[in-house]
């Protein structure tokens, strides 16, 4: 189509593989290949943090392509530890999706996080949150994620991940 356009001549070189999308091990194979070539030997192609979340969560929690360690694998990861963070992200971004918009499946509503820019104020409480030992867990996790959605809605709100900061400091590590 596009040479029709132009008028000039285009080719390009492509690779057919006899893959069956409706089996879970081509479709496992195809997504070995694309990290491979996303993430691999030549030149990385930078994520965006929440995309690179949701294609972690997708890849192994929705879809079960993979195991963790078959992610690390393929992705060239050193270890399974950021990978088990990016799934605990993504339940974090699910979770706070399900507060604002509640209604259909959080999953598609992954841009969201991607539009308010949630990497950055997430990446900072998490830790936190998971390691809390408090029987109120989940009480606590729901206000945090309420108070992140206030930050977003204000215009004249500073950096929500300093606030984030703050709030992990001056109240979540306190006793």
């Amino acid at each position: 189509m596009y040479q029709t356009e132009t008028n000039l001549p285009q080719e390009f070189d492509a690779i057919i593989l006899p893959l069956d999308l409706s089996t879970k091990t081509d479709e496992k194979k195809i997504k070995e290949l694309e990290l491979d070539l996303q993430l691999g030997r030549e030149e990385r192609v930078n994520y965006d943090p929440i995309d690179r979340i949701f294609d972690v969560y997708n890849t192994i929690e929705v879809e079960k392509l993979m195991t963790v360690e078959e992610y690390r694998k393929a992705s060239g990861a050193g270890n399974t530890k950021g990978i088990n963070r990016d799934i605990r992200l993504a339940n974090l971004v699910i979770r706070f999706i399900r507060l604002i918009s509640p209604g259909g499946n959080p999953i598609d509503k992954f841009y969201l996080a991607r539009d308010l820019k949630l990497d950055g104020p997430l990446e900072e409480i998490e830790s936190t949150i998971n390691n809390l030992k408090s029987d109120e867990k989940e009480a606590i996790t729901d206000a945090v994620l309420v108070h992140l959605a206030v930050l977003k809605t204000k215009q004249d709100s500073k950096d929500a991940t300093r606030d984030m900061r703050d709030l992990k400091k001056y109240i979540l590590k306190k006793s």
